[in-house]
C-alpha cells in the first residue's frame, strides 16, 4: 500500500492528542477523540483505516512503523482494574496480567498470548485490551502471559518461536495452559503448539486463534493456497492491510526460510491431536481466507474446531475490546471458550 496524502501522518497524532484531552482524568483510559467507550463502528473503522496506512507503511523503516503503532497503540482502553506488570518468564521479557478484584493466590489457568505486528512490530500493549477482557469474561480466575518475543528483520525466524517455547515451557508444570494469539501472534501460537505437540511435550487446554495469518506463502507468491491479492474486492475492502506489507513482514520473518515450512506456515502442517481450536476470522480481512482454510484442515485432521466469523469487521477488530461492541463479544466468546476447556475431563 502506498504512503497517503502528505498530511496524514500527522492525522494520528492529532487523534490520539485529541483523544488524551477528552479522557484527561481518566487513568488508564484513552479512546478515539472525544468518545470514551462504545465507539460506533463507522468512525472506528474509519480511525483504523488510518492507523493502518500510517503505522503499516511498508515504505518506511520497521523502526518507524514500531513507534508509529505504539504511539496508535494508546488509544486501546483496557478494562478498569487489569493490573500490569514486567517480568521475565523463560528469558523472555513479559507482561503479566490479572483482575485485581479476582486475584487469586492459584489462579485456574494461565492464558499466553502472543501479539500480531507482522513478527515484525508491535508489542503486549496491542492486545492488552482483548486480553484483559478475557480475563474478565471467564469464569474462574485466569493470569495472563503476554511475551514480548524477539521481531523480524533483526532476529528472524526461528526467533520468536524460540521465545514463544521458552515461555511455554517455563509455564508447563504451573496448572492448565490456553494459548491464544492475534494475527502473526495467532501464527506463533499455533506454530508453538505444533511444536510441543511434536516434541511429545503437555499441550495446552486450548488454542484460540483471532483473526490469525497462517500462510506466508500466499503473501510472497509461493504455490500453496493461491495469492494474497488475488481478491481485488477484499483487497479493497481491508482498511488495515495491505499485500505490499504483508509481503515485507513475511519476507523480512522468513529470513531464508521457505514460507511453506509448517514452522513459518503452520496452516500447511498435519494437525492431527491438536487440542481444541478457537478460530475467529474478520469479513473485512485480508486474513480471513486463512482461517476458513485452517477450519477446514482441522475438521479433516479431527480436531475440534469452532470458526467465529465477524463480517464486515477489519482485522484484527477484537484488539479494540471495550471500543467496538463487536471486539467486546468476541473477547467474551474466548472467555467462554477457555472457560469450557478448563472444565474438560482431565484438565486440572
Amino acid at each position: 500500500m502506498s504512503a497517503g496524502p502528505t498530511s496524514l501522518p500527522s492525522a494520528p497524532l492529532a487523534l490520539a492528542e485529541e483523544a488524551r484531552t477528552a479522557t484527561r482524568g481518566r487513568p488508564g483510559l484513552l479512546a478515539p477523540p472525544g468518545l470514551g467507550l462504545g465507539v460506533p463502528r463507522g468512525l472506528l473503522r474509519g480511525f483504523m483505516g488510518l492507523v493502518g496506512r500510517w503505522a503499516f507503511d511498508p515504505a518506511v523503516p520497521f523502526e518507524t512503523q514500531r513507534r508509529r503503532l505504539a504511539l496508535a497503540g494508546r488509544s486501546l482502553p483496557r478494562p478498569r482494574g487489569l493490573g500490569v506488570v514486567r517480568e521475565v518468564v523463560g528469558g523472555v521479557p513479559t507482561e503479566r496480567l490479572w483482575l485485581t478484584r479476582r486475584r487469586a493466590a492459584d489462579p485456574a489457568a494461565t492464558l499466553v498470548h502472543f501479539h500480531g505486528g507482522g513478527y515484525c512490530v508491535g508489542g503486549p500493549f496491542v492486545a492488552r485490551a482483548f486480553v484483559g477482557h478475557v480475563l474478565l469474561g471467564a469464569s474462574r480466575p485466569v493470569e495472563a502471559l503476554l511475551p514480548e518475543y524477539r521481531l523480524a528483520p533483526e532476529a528472524p525466524f526461528p526467533a520468536a518461536l524460540e521465545d514463544a517455547l521458552a515461555v511455554l515451557d517455563a509455564v508447563a508444570e504451573q496448572g492448565p495452559v490456553v494459548v491464544s494469539g492475534d494475527s502473526a501472534g495467532a501464527g506463533l501460537a499455533l506454530a508453538a503448539t505444533l511444536a510441543r505437540r511434536d516434541a511429545g511435550a503437555p499441550l495446552p487446554a486450548a488454542v484460540i486463534l483471532h483473526c490469525p495469518w497462517l500462510d506466508l506463502g500466499a503473501d510472497l507468491g509461493v504455490a500453496g493456497g493461491g495469492r494474497r491479492d488475488e481478491d481485488p474486492a477484499l483487497v479493497a475492502r481491508d482498511v488495515v492491510l495491505s499485500p505490499a506489507w504483508l509481503a515485507a513482514c513475511a519476507e523480512a520473518y522468513c529470513g531464508g526460510r521457505s514460507p511453506l515450512d509448517p514452522a513459518v506456515s503452520p496452516l500447511h502442517a498435519d494437525l492431527r491431536g491438536l487440542p481444541p481450536l478457537l478460530v475467529q476470522v474478520a469479513g473485512d480481512d485480508l486474513l480471513h481466507p486463512d482461517g476458513r482454510r485452517l477450519a477446514v484442515a482441522a475438521e479433516q485432521a479431527g480436531v475440534p474446531c469452532q470458526l467465529s466469523v465477524a463480517v464486515g469487521l477489519w482485522h484484527d477488530f477484537g484488539m479494540q475490546a471495550g471500543q467496538l461492541a463487536a471486539g467486546t463479544r468476541a473477547a467474551k466468546q474466548a472467555a467462554a471458550f477457555l472457560s469450557g476447556a478448563l472444565m474438560a475431563p482431565g484438565t486440572s
